[in-house]
């Protein structure tokens, strides 16, 4: 097997306008990273953490990535190995990007697509779409003209609760077959929260993602409408969420690779959810196009081509796109994510990305 003799990074992003029910992002900023081995294939990933999501930062991820030993290593023969060499990172972000990179150069090296390299089977997998208050119903019907199966709608800020939910119950008069999702990013309180899930539940909503703080979910559960965990993810202990799932508590898991620490946590919650048939939906944290690109394979290699209420997966294109440079996803289909057969990751970086050298 080859071994790695260089590797890079690249400061990206800029200008963005991207919010949830707590807070507005005005720029979303990362870095990729770039190895390539002894002849010459190269594998890519990125670190974009969320600022204010979970306890990452992009210096954090920096510097942890400045602090592998890249040069010489050995490219992995296999996704476990490729894991392996990551464990002992720290920041999230940087692990998912140091994961996606060696297994990127790895898949390259056999010549075979990423989500295959990670264990999948070569099914399309379906994609929701987000939708904003303002213009939801609009945003809505575009998005199920195109073929998308479900929508997800974030509630939960102050002062615009009888809004949201007429705009719930629009949606659904309007759509009455689109599955219809909604993420309060733990905004609702607990004194208000059971009675206002209670009447949301009316309008047949697949779940609600994180309705109240982590630490009053117990309290919360089992809830009038059925909840789903993304952020409390990370600080629930492999004890306590395998008895949630076990006992069908929560009704998915939404994986977001860049803030639970790459494909290996993802696919790994997929094993844990597989045996309870609890459904684990990969999105994203406004990542930059490489990110994305990681977790649309993550996608593909858990979801085993099985469509169907509670599968399709949060990464369609979003507008932190713009913010980075440009990079085609051509995995990425109007309604469904595709599994190409082109090696790695399957995408080609643009021009004029000011690399520095990793020592």
């Amino acid at each position: 097997m080859t071994r790695i003799r260089a590797a890079h990074l690249a400061a990206v992003g800029g200008a963005a306008a991207v919010a949830n029910a707590r807070t507005a992002w005005r720029e979303r900023r990362g870095v990729w990273l770039r190895i390539e081995d002894e002849v010459g294939r190269v594998g890519v990933g990125e670190a974009s953490p969320l600022p204010g999501f979970g306890d990452d930062d992009l210096d954090r991820a920096t510097h942890a990535l400045r602090q592998m030993d890249w040069i010489g290593r050995e490219v992995p023969a296999a996704r476990s190995e490729a894991f392996a060499a990551c464990t002992s990172i720290e920041s999230p972000s940087a692990r998912f990007a140091a994961e996606t990179a060696l297994s990127d150069l790895a898949a390259r090296a056999w010549g075979e697509p990423l989500w295959r390299f990670w264990g999948g089977t070569g099914e399309p997998v379906l994609l929701s779409a987000l939708v904003e208050l303002e213009g939801a119903l609009e945003a809505a019907k575009r998005a199920a003209a195109r073929g998308i199966v479900a929508v997800k709608l974030k509630i939960g800020r102050p002062g615009r609760a009888a809004e949201e939910d007429l705009t719930v119950g629009a949606l659904r008069a309007a759509l009455p077959e689109l599955e219809l999702r909604l993420d309060a990013n733990g905004a609702l309180a607990l004194d208000c929260a059971r009675a206002r899930l209670a009447e949301l539940s009316r309008h047949r909503v697949t779940w609600i993602e994180e309705p109240v703080a982590p630490s009053d979910l117990p309290a919360l559960l089992p809830a009038p409408l059925p909840v789903a965990l993304d952020e409390s993810l990370p600080g629930l202990g492999a004890e306590a969420l395998a008895a949630l799932v076990e006992r069908r508590a929560v009704a998915a898991l939404v994986c977001k690779p860049a803030l639970l620490g790459g494909a290996s946590r993802g696919l790994a919650l997929g094993l844990l959810a597989g045996r309870s048939a609890v459904p684990v939906v990969v999105t994203h944290l406004f990542d930059g196009p490489i990110a994305l690109a990681a977790a649309a394979h993550l996608a593909l290699a858990l979801s085993g081509g099985q469509p169907g209420p509670g599968r399709a997966h949060g990464l369609d294109r979003h507008a932190a796109l713009f913010a980075y440079p440009p990079l085609e996803l051509p995995m990425l289909c109007a309604a469904s994510i595709s599994a190409l057969p082109a090696p790695g990751l399957g995408v080609h970086l643009p021009e004029g990305i000011a690399w520095q050298v990793l020592s």
